[in-house]
């Protein structure tokens, strides 16, 4: 059998097409943000899309989804059992897009009304316009760890304590710098922190209409704190202001654990930002 033999131009630019290929698969896969969301037993979570959705995949058959009867771009959840383990949810619109979701369930309050922004919307940063920044979001980042401490909202439960003591802006970015030490016993496993813009007050019968604020990078992926340990990390998120009839609620979910923690920043605490 004779061997086809492959001359070496043509060798060399199918070689360097895969490694082009092999190098944007890398990029759109280390683009794609996953969301932390929370689902309780006795209420439904409702999260409002931008465009119409055209497929829902569950990672248990314990969360329960369903697009809303009488609209294409809200999808229901509610969990099917107080045993269901955390689980993926992915989501497809009309446009192609892809939202991934890390889902736990919670037995206490959770936000219900959602709303997903697209990247075109006010405010919103890009992709394309996020991986143009990440050197100086990161390189602030670092200067956010070294701030002077200019506030003290804190928080604990079952021997996990977590404190917001830096809250600092530079341009159209914020810096949430937040600590957590563990006095307990048992390894804390950080799995998300979910922010959440809510009305303080709300008329009776009426659901409390919340807007997730998706932070400009996510979380490192060591976040494990030994018994007697700490951890600070700083939050990068897009600029936003708030009035005295709202609040931003910092959410710090345990991976696997019931160890979950809220923190509620008020206007008077926006008042107090620093420049970076």
């Amino acid at each position: 059998m004779k061997t086809l033999a492959i001359p070496k131009f043509v060798f060399f630019a199918l070689t360097t097409l895969a490694g082009f290929i092999a190098s944007a698969q890398d990029a759109s896969l280390a683009s794609q943000k996953t969301l932390a969301l929370q689902v309780s037993l006795n209420q439904t979570v409702s999260v409002r899309f931008p465009e119409a959705i055209t497929s829902v995949d569950r990672g248990s058959s314990q969360l329960l989804a369903k697009k809303a009867p009488t609209v294409e771009n809200v999808l229901l959840l509610k969990a099917g059992s107080p045993d269901m383990p955390p689980t993926s949810l992915m989501v497809i619109l009309s446009d192609g897009s892809l939202h991934s979701f890390q889902v736990q369930f919670s037995s206490g309050p959770v936000p219900i009304g959602l709303e997903l922004l697209s990247d075109t919307a006010p405010g919103a940063v890009t992709t394309a316009q996020l991986s143009g920044q990440q050197p100086l979001i990161r390189h602030e980042m670092g200067k956010a760890q070294g701030m002077p401490r200019n506030l003290r909202v804190k928080a604990s439960t079952q021997g996990i304590k977590a404190r917001i003591d830096g809250f600092y802006i530079a341009g159209d970015r914020i810096y949430l710098r937040l600590s957590l030490a563990n006095h307990s016993v048992i390894g804390y496993d950080l799995a998300s922190v979910a922010l959440y813009l809510q009305d303080k007050a709300q008329p009776k019968r009426t659901a409390a209409q919340q807007k997730q604020i998706i932070p400009l990078l996510p979380l490192p992926k060591q976040n494990t704190i030994a018994s007697g340990g700490q951890l600070t990390v700083v939050i990068p998120l897009p600029k936003l202001t708030i009035d005295r009839r709202k609040y931003l609620a910092v959410q710090i979910h345990e991976n696997t654990g019931s160890r979950n923690i809220s923190i509620r920043l008020k206007a008077s605490h926006f008042r107090k930002m620093k420049a970076l």
